[in-house]
Formats: structure tokens, C-alpha cells, sequence
């Protein structure tokens, strides 16, 4: 199997978009889809300025990495951390307006 994203705009370098795709890897071996795939990809297809595809094999190493990034950005927001993570990627992040430490990246 593979997941594919399409997204319209540019690939970005922010790492958070990794967690994005092991969202993916997750629920698709989760049983979600029905029975687990023995193989398995993950894929962002960006569509703007050309296609570029970003793709990662998951691995059973990758699968217990992500189920282990997840949990904890769950407890993050159970316990109310909301930890400010600045830099260039806030020029296109929809909580500029509201985040000082975003702003303040961005000058």
C-alpha cells in the first residue's frame, strides 16, 4: 500500500510534517483500512512549482517511532504544553496573528 497526500503548495523543510505522515503509517496499520498491509509507504505529493514527492517506507522501526512522537504530542496537549517552536516556517503558520514568539521569528 501507499498513502499519498496531494498538496497544492510547495515542500517544506519544517519536521513537523513528518508527524503528519506517521499519522498515516499509524492508522493504516492500525486496522482503520481493514486488515494491515504487509508493506507499506507514506507520501506527500506537492503540486506546486511541479510535482515533488517526499516518500518514507515504513518500517517496524518507523511504525514504534511514530506511535511513540504521537503519544507524546498527546500527552503534550493533555497537559496543556503549548511549547513555541519559532522560526521561518511561521511566515505561513494560520496562528501568526495570535503568537508573539511567531511574530517575533518573522520580524
Amino acid at each position: 500500500w501507499e498513502v499519498v497526500d496531494f498538496k497544492s503548495g510547495r515542500p517544506s523543510d519544517d519536521p513537523a510534517v513528518d508527524l503528519q505522515l506517521d499519522a498515516y503509517a499509524v492508522a493504516a496499520t492500525a486496522g482503520a483500512l481493514g486488515p494491515a498491509p504487509e508493506r507499506l509507504s507514506v507520501t506527500f505529493a506537492h503540486l506546486g512549482g511541479g510535482l515533488t514527492e517526499r516518500t518514507a517506507e515504513v518500517t517496524p522501526e518507523r511504525l514504534e517511532s511514530a506511535r511513540a512522537r504521537l503519544a507524546a504530542v498527546v500527552d503534550g496537549i493533555d497537559a496543556a504544553v503549548w511549547t513555541p517552536t519559532p522560526g521561518d516556517h511561521c511566515r505561513g503558520c494560520d496562528f501568526l496573528t495570535v503568537c508573539e514568539a511567531g511574530r517575533a521569528a518573522v520580524g
